[in-house]
């Protein structure tokens, strides 16, 4: 006798419709089908639900059949049919009930528990109505020690395919129940989540990024870098060097030798952008390690801030002088004697002129070194956008 199961919408790795397809097709210890004329009414009316057409038809038949026979050999297999026919039909909770059932019996032959066992996990973790992944790995662990302790060797490999399966489940529901919680800035609570996480778990890409994340956004700024360089060594990203970049922009106020590495960092998340089409905050990447360059590095602007406020008023106050001392001289142009008093006058505006003439030709000298060494700079930054490389 053989049994049907239609394939498990479950996950797309839970490879049970290859045991209850193929694998079971050929199972020894099914009931054999006795000759009607030679058979028992009990066996009859077993093989009539297991012949059934559909599966509605033969839950029915066995349902009746548990409440004609209250005493029979094929009980357990009886249970064992419904919960695959149950199964069948995606009433999981049914499947679940009658495979349990099925596993009290302790005569159930070794390969039929293994395959209930199975189904049952795929019950857990096909149900919309009430998923529960570490029932399921319960499930299929048990299903793995009874394969291996019976040699039963492609059941073995199927329930571990299957293990691994729920195992990439049960940490796709933690990753989404940990973005669920960061979008509600509920970041505490993302960190609690991954610190509770195994190692090998708490080490994939996205889970640090979530932790790095959190832990920047509750002001842990030197737990979030190594996290961000933890993920970035795994996979880098844009977002991942930027973040970089900012906390140790932070940090160089206190320590400036993190200041290039900022500046590296900035420039490698703006080519990462760039490759990721994110032009935004590619152009945005690479202002920040401009100005971190020339303004924090160099201090270019603040340079000419201080050229241009230690020679304040000095060209209003040059300009005013010289309208005044030419007024003076206009006016006095047709005077064949100049009054002492005015000559005097007129001679201290001219050395005041003269000095202001200096002071404005060091500013002069002072803003054209400074725009010669911004040309310099100019050049050894892009010497530093093509030899830093992502």
């Amino acid at each position: 006798m053989k049994f049907r199961v239609k394939k498990s919408t479950l996950l797309l790795m839970l490879f049970i419709f290859s045991i209850f397809g193929r694998y079971s097709m050929g199972l020894s210890f099914m009931p054999q089908e006795p000759k009607e004329e030679a058979a028992d009414p009990k066996t009859l009316d077993y093989n009539k639900a297991v012949t059934a057409k559909t599966p509605e038809e033969r839950i029915r038949l066995f349902n009746e059949y548990l409440k004609k026979w209250s005493n029979s050999i094929y009980h357990k297999y009886v249970y064992a049919q419904l919960c695959l026919n149950y199964y069948q039909i995606k009433k999981f909770n049914e499947a679940i009930k009658a495979g349990e059932k099925a596993l009290t019996y302790p005569d159930l032959e070794p390969d039929w528990r293994g395959q209930i066992l199975l189904v049952l996990a795929d019950c857990c973790a096909s149900n919309p109505a009430n998923k529960d992944y570490q029932k399921s790995l319960n499930y299929i662990n048990r299903a793995i020690k009874i394969a291996e302790e019976n040699n039963l060797y492609r059941l073995a490999q199927t329930a571990k395919n299957a293990k691994n399966a729920v195992l990439k489940l049960i940490n796709i529901g933690k990753l989404g129940k940990i973005k669920s919680l960061y979008e509600q800035k509920k970041y505490s609570q993302v960190i609690s989540i991954i610190e509770s996480m195994p190692e090998k778990e708490r080490n994939k890409f996205e889970v640090l990024r979530f932790y790095a994340l959190s832990l920047y956004k509750t002001g842990k700024p030197e737990s979030a870098l190594n996290s961000f360089r933890k993920a970035y060594s795994i996979k880098k990203t844009g977002e991942m060097a930027n973040l970089m970049a900012i906390i140790l922009y932070g940090k160089s106020k206190k320590n400036k030798k993190l200041l290039d590495e900022a500046i590296k960092y900035f420039i490698i998340a703006s080519k990462l952008f760039a490759k990721e089409n994110n032009k935004k905050m590619s152009d945005k990447a690479l202002a920040r390690a401009q100005f971190l360059f020339f303004n924090d590095k160099y201090k270019i602007n603040k340079r000419i801030k201080e050229i241009e406020e230690k020679y304040k008023g000095v060209e209003e106050k040059y300009n005013s002088l010289v309208r005044e001392y030419n007024a003076l001289v206009k006016k006095y142009e047709n005077v064949e004697e100049i009054p002492k008093d005015v000559e005097k006058k007129m001679d201290q505006m001219k050395r005041q002129i003269e000095e202001l003439e200096i002071k404005l030709e060091d500013k002069e000298i002072a803003l054209e070194d400074l725009q010669n060494e911004h040309k310099r700079l100019i050049k050894e930054f892009n010497k530093l956008l093509i030899e830093i490389r992502e």
